[in-house]
C-alpha cells in the first residue's frame, strides 16, 4: 500500500496511466521473488520520476528488487519513506548507484556488504558489487547486485585489459572464483546491469566462466536472450542487457513448475507505451526471476552448526562457538578476494579463539569446515 501522505508529495494528473498500472503485477504470497532494475539515472524526470517508480514498485510487489543507477539519493530516501512494505539498503563506499529494496515483514536482511572495493579491480568493477545475505520462508539466499562497464565493440580482446568486452569477462572470472571460494554451498543470484549479451559466440562471450561450468551456474533468462526481440531488457539498441544468474542450490527450486524468469513488460500497462516509460522512468525494463515455496534447495542443512562469534568489531581475538563440535573441523579467516589469511584447528568443545592482531583494518570472512566443507560463512570488521 502507497504511504497515506503520498498525495502531499505531488500534484500532478497520473490517471491517463494510474489504472492500468494497476493491472501490472509479478510477485505473489506464493513465491519468493528477486527483480533487477536499471532505473536510469533517477530520476530520469523529476517530478514525475518519483511517482512512476512508486506506482511500479508496489505493481511488481516482487519480495527483493535490485536497483542500479541511483543518481540522487536524497531523492531515493523520499522514495523508502512513502514505501510502506519494503526497506531500502543503500550504504556503499563508493554511492555509485546500487541499491536494495527488500519486504522487511517477510524478508530478513542478515548481512550486507561490498565486493571488489580495493585497487586494481577498480578497472573491472567501476561499482562495487553490493551483497546481501537475506533468509526469507526459513531459507537462506545471496543476491549479488552488479552494474557491468559499458561500451565495446563486441569483439573480446583479452591481450588488452582496457578492453570493454575483457573488462566484464574478467569481472565475470573474478566473481565466480569468488563465489566458487565463499559461496560454495550457498543459495546465489547474480543480478544486474550486466552490460552485454548471453548468445555471443564463444571466443567472444564475456559470460563464458559462468557459461562454461553448467553444473554449477545458469541464467535464469536465457530464454529472454534467445527469444523474441519483444522480450528484451533494454529496446533502445535493441539488446538484452539485464541478467539473473543462480547457482545449482537453486536449481531444482527453478524447475518446479510455478517457476519462472521473465522481463516485466511495465510500458505495456502506460497508454503511451514504451516512449512514456522510457521519457519518464528507464530505458531499461525490470527482469524478474519468482520461484514457488516450501521447496527443499538441496542445501545440507543438517550439517550446518550453530555458530556464534564475538566480538565485531574485534581488537584483538574473535571468538567463535560452533554447536556441532565433533563435526567441526576447523575456522578459517579470509580477506574479501578469498586469500586465506589464518586458520585455527584447535577447540575446545567446539570454541575457537583466532589471534587477529596481524589483520589490516577492514572486512573479513570466517568460514566453519565440517568434513572438509565449509558449512557457515560470517563475517566480522577489525578495527
Amino acid at each position: 500500500m502507497l504511504h497515506k501522505y503520498l498525495v502531499f508529495l505531488l500534484l500532478i494528473p497520473f490517471t491517463s496511466y494510474a489504472q492500468s498500472l494497476d493491472d501490472l503485477s509479478f510477485g505473489s504470497d506464493d513465491s519468493f521473488e528477486v527483480v533487477t532494475w536499471n532505473i536510469e539515472n533517477f530520476p530520469k524526470n523529476e517530478p514525475a520520476t518519483l511517482q512512476y517508480v512508486l506506482e511500479i514498485i508496489e505493481a511488481i510487489d516482487a519480495d527483493i528488487i535490485a536497483i542500479q543507477e541511483i543518481q540522487n539519493y536524497p531523492i531515493l530516501d523520499n522514495l523508502d519513506t512513502f514505501l510502506d512494505d519494503y526497506t531500502l539498503y543503500s550504504q556503499s563506499l563508493d554511492r555509485a548507484g546500487l541499491v536494495f529494496l527488500y519486504k522487511h515483514e517477510v524478508v530478513e536482511l542478515n548481512s550486507a556488504y561490498e565486493l571488489f572495493t580495493q585497487a586494481p579491480e577498480w578497472n573491472n568493477f567501476p561499482r562495487f558489487p553490493m551483497v546481501i545475505e537475506v533468509t526469507y520462508a526459513n531459507q537462506d539466499f545471496v543476491i549479488i547486485n552488479n552494474h557491468y562497464k559499458c561500451c565495446g565493440n563486441g569483439l573480446l580482446d583479452l591481450d588488452n585489459p582496457w578492453d570493454q568486452e575483457t573488462r566484464r569477462y574478467t569481472a565475470n572470472l573474478l566473481l565466480k572464483q569468488y563465489i566458487d571460494t565463499n559461496l560454495s554451498n550457498a543459495a546465489v543470484f547474480v543480478v544486474g546491469d550486466l552490460n552485454d549479451i548471453l548468445t555471443d559466440p564463444d571466443p567472444h562471450n564475456v559470460f563464458s566462466p559462468f557459461l562454461n561450468d553448467p553444473e554449477s551456474y545458469f541464467f535464469a533468462d536465457m530464454d529472454i536472450a534467445q527469444g523474441s526481440v519483444s522480450n528484451w531488457s533494454f529496446p533502445n539498441w535493441p539488446s538484452h542487457l539485464d541478467h539473473i544468474l543462480i547457482t545449482d542450490e537453486l536449481f531444482e527450486l527453478y524447475a518446479m513448475p510455478g517457476a519462472v524468469t521473465q522481463t516485466i513488460k511495465v510500458d505495456s500497462y502506460l497508454q503511451g507505451g514504451f516512449n512514456e516509460y522510457d521519457q519518464n522512468v528507464s530505458d531499461h525494463r525490470p527482469v524478474g526471476i519468482r520461484l514457488p515455496l516450501g521447496q527443499d534447495l538441496g542445501i545440507a542443512s543438517a550439517l550446518k552448526p550453530s555458530v556464534t562469534s564475538y566480538p565485531n568489531p574485534v581488537d584483538d581475538v574473535l571468538f567463535v562457538n560452533t554447536s556441532n563440535s565433533n563435526t567441526t573441523d576447523a575456522v578459517f579467516v579470509y580477506d574479501m578476494l578469498g586469500n586465506t589469511l589464518l586458520q585455527d584447528s584447535q577447540s575446545a568443545n567446539g570454541f575457537f579463539a583466532i589471534d587477529v592482531c596481524s589483520l589490516s583494518s577492514g572486512l573479513y570472512l570466517v568460514k566453519v569446515y565440517q568434513k572438509g566443507v565449509v558449512v557457515k560463512t560470517i563475517k566480522f570488521i577489525k578495527k
